[in-house]
């Protein structure tokens, strides 16, 4: 997502199997780079990509954790 503006926050799914992720863990953009702590290891992860209002306008690749 390099050069993308319309990012306000990140929301990172977890759990097993892949096809029922939850939300672990969120946070706020930080700039170029923004780090999330998580509550602990998942079998696998991705990330989403939120706007301002908190919908999702981009997914990561579910890959394992």
């Amino acid at each position: 997502w390099n050069g993308d503006t319309r990012t306000a926050g990140w929301r990172v799914l977890g759990g097993s199997p892949p096809s029922t992720l939850a939300p672990v863990a969120s946070g706020a953009r930080g700039g170029f780079e923004t780090a999330i702590t998580t509550p602990g290891a998942a079998p696998y992860v991705a990330v989403q990509a939120l706007d301002a209002s908190g919908a999702v306008h981009g997914n990561s690749p579910t890959i394992p954790g």
